[in-house]
């Protein structure tokens, strides 16, 4: 057996989280629905029948893995010169939907070599291959699309932390959501749970029945195959046995929550390290440790001042969630929120705008989420609920068992 790699352990223990996922699982529905919803574009586009309205919109709490879904996805299924129905990407930031010139250009910018790839601008002859290069206009880069559309792609484009948008934003997202460019593009997404929203307020109040995307848990093979394939790839020594408890443990601590995994992968590779890549009982309870530290420190890191705020507020809501085991509608979150903030508020009385903005905050704070369902919030990461529970409540006094009362006799109060 070749010796285990050090090195590479080293460097994937210090990669930060933003860069493509070394260990992406469990996301192939999701992909291949993608990839579908862009070869239905193009389809459609060639038939000359109507393609607005298919803005896509992936959903979820700060670490459920959106970002590493868009790279993923860029990465995997588009781009590929061999295949005349993988898309080309085009990635943005939310900062430049603000000029359709820009837009343009971006597109020329992010495709004019895939487009020579693909064929599109073969036997057009340098002069226009030049001239697309020069002028970065959506005019010119619609030439070689119409000129052959057996040979066009999708033009897929992503854009994440789209929560963030603005009024300056309105014109370009209605343009891309319209499809008014003439060209087979489809708008795809990311950005925390209030994202929707944020896109209604700026322009489109009519996405279609199949735009939002809530990203859920991974599923527990999936998470052993990070694990096992951590262990693999970079030649972990030690008994059978012991690889075994390793990758039970990381990934029964991950509970399928992606950014969990991905920190358990890190603390274990960091403990294979200081081991000289071998696997063993005190090297696992290490990076069980420092995984344990890291999600504290996520949860607190998640929590908003104006959630923090109103601490009691969150506590009694989230218990009264964990006491039901059901999701909560938009309705009753409001009006227990407006209660609750209340009855702990000595001075100034919130008012219900004000328990709309602190439920507002839990949702993009990533404390609550919709359910896949769409039929209520729910705390999306179990392990969030019970650091919530026992950081705020027991220091506050809180009598957990009273706490988890039922919401039906809680709200008849």
């Amino acid at each position: 057996m070749r010796e285990p790699d050090i090195e590479g352990l080293s460097r994937f223990s210090k990669s930060g989280d933003r860069g493509l996922s070394s260990f992406f699982v469990g996301r192939d529905a999701e992909l291949d629905w993608l990839s579908e919803r862009c070869a239905s574009v193009l389809r459609d586009w060639g038939a000359g029948h109507d393609i607005s309205g298919r803005t896509t919109v992936f959903i979820g709490c700060p670490g459920m893995g959106k970002s590493a879904l868009l790279r993923y996805f860029v990465e995997t299924r588009c781009n590929r010169p061999d295949d005349p129905t993988s898309p080309l990407a085009v990635t943005m930031g939310f900062y430049d939907l603000l000029d359709a010139g820009d837009i343009a250009a971006a597109f020329h910018d992010a495709t004019i070599e895939t487009t020579r790839m693909s064929g599109l601008l073969d036997a057009i002859g340098t002069d226009l291959a030049k001239r697309l290069k020069a002028e970065r206009t959506l005019g010119a880069l619609k030439e070689p699309f119409f000129r052959d559309k057996t040979r066009a792609r999708t033009i897929c484009v992503l854009v994440d932390e789209i929560q963030n948008v603005g009024p300056k934003n309105e014109a370009v997202l209605a343009k891309l959501h319209d499809a008014t460019f003439g060209l087979p593009i489809l708008p795809v997404y990311a950005g925390l749970n209030d994202s929707v929203d944020a896109l209604r307020h700026n322009g489109l109040s009519r996405l279609g029945r199949n735009a939002q995307v809530n990203l859920s848990l991974l599923n527990r093979e999936a998470v052993r195959e990070a694990v096992c394939d951590l262990l693999h790839r970079y030649r972990a020594r030690g008994a059978a046995d012991e690889k075994q408890q390793w990758v039970q443990s990381i990934a029964r601590d991950s509970l399928g929550f992606p950014q969990h995994l991905q920190v358990g992968l890190q603390t274990g590779a960091e403990a294979l390290v200081e081991n000289r890549g071998t696997a063993t009982p005190a090297g696992l309870r290490t990076a069980l440790e420092r995984a344990a530290a890291a999600r504290a420190a996520y949860y607190r890191d998640r929590l908003s001042p104006q959630v923090r705020r109103h601490r009691r507020a969150l506590v009694e809501l989230v218990g009264l969630m964990a006491g039901s085991g059901e999701p909560m509608d938009e309705d009753d979150l409001l009006v227990r929120g407006f209660q609750l903030m209340r009855e702990h508020t000595a001075f100034a009385k919130p008012g219900r705008e004000d328990a709309a903005r602190f439920v507002g905050a839990l949702i993009h704070d990533g404390v609550l989420q919709e359910n896949e369902a769409g039929t209520g919030y729910e705390v999306p990461i179990p392990s969030m609920q019970t650091w919530i529970l026992g950081e705020y409540a027991q220091r506050m006094g809180y009598d957990l068992n009273v706490l988890r009362r039922s919401r039906s006799s809680s709200l008849e109060r």
